[in-house]
């Protein structure tokens, strides 16, 4: 008998064996790899416990929505801009950062927390931060004095139409009166004394430039939350002439940013919008 003959079934059942277990066992190292990078897509957009507090409570802060049309990843890399732009205004702070000025109106009905000091008014909220500073102030041999704080609508209107009444008896028509006239005082409805947060100081005179209390306000005011309203050079942006007595409340955080950048108050908050 051929005895090659009879062993060639055995050689093809040990070949066939041989690619069954060879099959299998790819077949494992694919499902392992499929594993592998299902738990490494799963950590990628997780929220990632190396995110900064921050981050995090911004992310935790997020709607339900919101955490999950974006990846944690994504969010990780944008959260810097993110604090320093979109979540930058906080509802807190908003009334701080407050615009008013020529092309922005008070908000309607805006009716600010007034505390008084003397025969002055101020929005309530800044008043121990005015305090801080004037007592500061007078420790350097500074003396600080209120000219003017609030004003209401009414008494804003009043002087805005006395304005225009010098600048039309110099013979101009109403409207480049008016337009001359928003320079100097502003319309009602469009000044920042109406909101309680602007304060004029020790007589609101064009040499104040020249004081050591200017000085001093320059160096100092921004440790107390206040900016110069109406910078020099600035004219264009704010809409009204430079102002060395206008000292508008902004708080210490903002105000710090401003000082550092040399940013007037309607180039801060673009920049925090862009």
């Amino acid at each position: 008998m051929d005895l090659k003959f009879l062993n060639e079934p055995q050689v093809e059942y040990k070949h066939h064996n041989h690619s069954h277990r060879l099959t299998i066992l790819l077949c494992c190292m694919g499902a392992i790899m499929v594993a592998i990078g299902c738990i490494f897509f799963m950590q990628k957009t997780s929220v990632p416990t190396a995110l900064n507090k921050n981050a995090a409570t911004s992310y935790l802060s997020l709607t339900d929505s919101e955490q999950s049309s974006i990846s944690s990843s994504s969010y990780a890399a944008s959260s810097s801009s993110m604090s320093s732009a979109k979540e930058s205004i906080k509802p807190a702070d908003k009334w701080q950062l407050l615009i008013v000025n020529p092309k922005h109106a008070l908000p309607a009905n805006y009716k600010p927390p007034l505390a008084n000091y003397g025969s002055i008014q101020m929005d309530s909220r800044i008043e121990s931060s005015y305090i801080s500073m004037k007592s500061a102030a007078g420790k350097a041999g500074i003396n600080l004095w209120l000219s003017e704080g609030y004003r209401t609508v009414q008494a804003q209107d009043k002087l805005f139409q006395q304005e225009v009444k010098n600048c039309k008896a110099k013979g101009v028509s109403q409207a480049d009166a008016e337009a001359t006239a928003q320079k100097e005082v502003s319309k009602p409805g469009f000044s920042e004394h109406n909101t309680g947060l602007l304060l004029d100081f020790n007589g609101e005179k064009d040499n104040f430039k020249s004081t050591k209390a200017y000085t001093w306000l320059q160096q100092h005011s921004f440790e107390y939350g206040f900016i110069l309203r109406f910078p020099e050079g600035k004219e264009s942006v704010t809409g009204a002439s430079f102002k060395p007595w206008c000292y508008r409340y902004v708080g210490k955080e903002n105000a710090a940013k401003m000082y550092k950048s040399h940013m007037c108050l309607e180039e801060y908050v673009n920049s925090l919008q862009t």
